[in-house]
């Protein structure tokens, strides 16, 4: 199992309803059956209705015909195109996020008992640190608390741990609360069949008592650095796939297809609202890879124009 499919798991807790699809299972579907869905992570849910076109991107209705075979298809009015879809690929699992905490935490050794304090908020539980106890709570996305109900329970316990999906998570919840945020994505593993959990570097992020340590400061620094990435990968796609469209344009036009200048890395931290001193940190940051496989494609024409992103 790699890092990245329980990353895409942990965002998409965030979703309503939480689900992944089977083109984000497909290369591990075998160990995913074996390990989540016996340990009921993950059940099935009801198919997708809709497919992404290969040209365009843009989704379409799956219409389903049957007779001798049951087939299904998607009509592109945009392009003109009409496009075989596999079924198997329409397949989707829901998430127990429920079942996912009790196993995660359960592999930091800690007992945990799970049960809901708001809509996007649950408490997970305590830990001993220091010689005294630790509540341990969970929330979704910043945006999943629409009505503030988790961020007006948090607050009412600024020494309790939060935990939430991800860095840009952890940044989000940051911003409003004076808790210790920690991204599941950080401190969660999977291997070998078995969740795994870095407790040292949850024990790190408390330091102590858990209020203005070194490392609480480096995390939050860490959140900040992950959203900031997550801008840059947004603009970069953005002007990806206005390359695509202008290069598609132009050889329609005129018979060869033209590339779109790529703006400069300042230009596009700069749409992102991150400050240019950040962009050569983020490109050359471990989880800024994306970035530099965006950022080859949005100057090479070719993979341009196949580009189905």
């Amino acid at each position: 199992m790699s890092q990245s499919l329980l990353s895409c798991l942990l965002q998409r807790l965030n979703l309503n309803p939480p689900v992944l699809s089977a083109g984000e299972l497909h290369t591990h579907r075998d160990l995913v059956a074996r390990h989540w869905q016996e340990a009921g992570i993950l059940r099935p849910a009801n198919a997708a209705t809709s497919f992404a076109c290969a040209d365009c991107g843009a989704l379409r209705r799956v219409q389903i015909e049957t007779g001798a075979a049951t087939r299904g298809y998607i009509s592109c009015a945009e392009c003109g195109i009409v496009s075989q879809v596999e079924l198997e690929m329409l397949r989707r699992w829901a998430i127990d996020p429920q079942t996912l905490l009790i196993k995660v935490f359960r592999a930091a050794e800690i007992e945990p008992a799970v049960s809901a304090l708001a809509p996007p908020l649950w408490r997970v539980g305590k830990v001993s640190v220091s010689g005294r106890p630790k509540e341990l709570l969970f929330a979704l996305g910043r945006h999943r608390d629409a009505n503030n109900a988790a961020l007006h329970i948090i607050t009412k316990r600024p020494r309790s741990l939060l935990f939430v999906p991800t860095e840009p998570d952890a940044a989000d919840w940051s911003i409003d609360v004076s808790n210790t945020v920690v991204a599941l994505q950080s401190v969660a593993g999977f291997e070998g069949g078995c969740f795994t959990f870095d407790r040292g570097y949850v024990e790190a992020a408390l330091g102590g008592n858990g209020e203005s340590s070194p490392a609480k400061k480096q995390i939050k620094r860490r959140a900040v650095r992950m959203a900031n990435i997550e801008a840059l990968r947004n603009e970069m796609i953005k002007h990806i796939r206005a390359a695509k469209n202008h290069a598609h344009d132009t050889q329609d036009r005129t018979g060869e297809a033209h590339l779109l200048p790529c703006p400069a890395k300042e230009e596009i931290a700069r749409l992102a609202g991150v400050a240019p001193y950040d962009v050569t940190r983020c490109f050359r940051d471990e989880a800024g890879s994306d970035l530099n496989r965006l950022w080859d494609l949005a100057h090479d024409l070719d993979r341009l124009l196949s580009y189905r992103g």
